[in-house]
């Protein structure tokens, strides 16, 4: 049930773009799309796609100190760049 923040690389690619443009230099902005979602919701929402049947996930032991959550505060290149980040 780990989660990440998962952003399409075009969103990521448009934030990079945004920073170039618009960032003071030297500034640090956290790109996210502000909504996590947990890795199975996305591998089944993937194997939808092509109608792939869920027997095709293989579950994996966890690696030691495996992190359940990974998530950013992207608000600061919401409000400086005015990017869009998330619903919230």
């Amino acid at each position: 049930m780990q989660e990440r923040d998962w952003l399409f690389v075009e969103d990521y690619c448009r934030a990079i773009t945004l920073a170039l443009l618009k960032a003071e230099r030297g500034s640090i902005y956290n790109v996210s799309a502000g909504l996590p979602q947990t890795n199975i919701k996305i591998v089944r929402t993937i194997l939808t796609h092509p109608g792939k049947p869920d027997s095709l996930i293989k579950y994996v032991q966890d690696r030691p100190g495996h992190d359940r959550r990974y998530a950013l505060d992207c608000s600061k290149i919401r409000t400086a760049l005015r990017a869009p980040c998330g619903d919230s």
